[in-house]
C-alpha cells in the first residue's frame, strides 16, 4: 500500500537507506556480539551523501 502512495523509486530509496543506516549502527555499537567498527569520517560523508540523495529523490 505504501509503494502505491509514494512510488516505487521512493520506496526503494527509503529501504536501501534504512538498511545501510542499520548496518552502520550494528557495526558501530557491536550489536549481535559483533566486533565494533568505529564510525570514520568516510562513513559520515557516505551517510550525508545518502541523506542528500534521498532528499533530492523524494522532494516534489
Amino acid at each position: 500500500m505504501a509503494i502505491s502512495r509514494i512510488g516505487a523509486g521512493n520506496a526503494t530509496t527509503g529501504i536501501i537507506f534504512f538498511q545501510l543506516l542499520t548496518a552502520y549502527l550494528i557495526d558501530h555499537f557491536g550489536l549481535f556480539n559483533q566486533d565494533t567498527v568505529p564510525l570514520t569520517v568516510g562513513k559520515v560523508i557516505g551517510i550525508l551523501l545518502m541523506v542528500g540523495g534521498a532528499f533530492l529523490l523524494l522532494r516534489r
